[in-house]
């Protein structure tokens, strides 16, 4: 018999798969009860709704990279008074990138769906807009010649520039780099380029 907490992974596992393979809107409820061996009733006992477990889906990822994210910032403001430019590109693109680069193709290319199913991911994003705008603080410090809304911008550019690297979906990448023989290397790369695009002048 399996336990509950068993039954909720097993639910996020097979609806993560699912998602990822096919997209969100195109897999059914009783496809990830078929795939998970539960039947319905665990589904909403358990999340609810199809988009509660949407949400859950993404959000055990998604709170892992946000915890280091402000971790990493607090320590900033902690012993500095205004980060440096570069540091703080540092904290909010790092996490991001060493986890997903640990992870399997199919966690990556689950990712890909915020982008494509904003329908589905809106939701998610929006519950994460409190970390962003932490950041977007902090940003606004070290560039306070830009406005807020030029920095939301530039940070969504930073996470989009990130994704497409970490998502292999770039063959040029492939091609002219071995890119996952230094992976430090490509992040300080990626945080160069992005530091200087939040820095430059309108």
């Amino acid at each position: 018999m399996q336990t509950s907490n068993h039954t909720h992974e097993e639910i996020l596992n097979a609806a993560e798969e699912l998602f990822a393979r096919h997209g969100i809107a195109a897999t059914s409820l009783r496809a990830i009860v078929k795939q998970a061996g539960v039947n319905v009733a665990a589904i909403h006992y358990h999340f609810g709704s199809k988009e509660k477990l949407t949400s859950a889906v993404f959000n055990r990822h998604i709170d892992k990279i946000n915890d280091e994210r402000m971790r990493l910032l607090d320590e900033l403001l902690r012993n500095e008074s205004v980060p440096a430019l570069q540091n703080i590109v540092h904290a909010f693109l790092a996490p991001m990138f060493h986890y997903f680069a640990r992870q399997p193709e199919r966690i990556r290319g689950l990712f890909a769906r915020l982008h494509s199913e904003p329908e589905w991911t809106l939701p998610v994003i929006r519950q994460h807009h409190g970390i962003l705008e932490e950041f977007r603080k902090a940003f606004q410090t070290a560039v306070p010649q830009l406005t807020a809304d030029q920095v939301r911008y530039r940070m969504i550019f930073m996470i989009g520039t990130t994704g497409i690297v970490l998502s292999g979906q770039h063959p040029a990448l492939n091609e002219l780099t071995d890119k996952w023989n230094n992976p430090e290397e490509i992040l300080r790369e990626i945080i160069i380029y992005n530091s200087a695009g939040m820095a430059a002048h309108s």
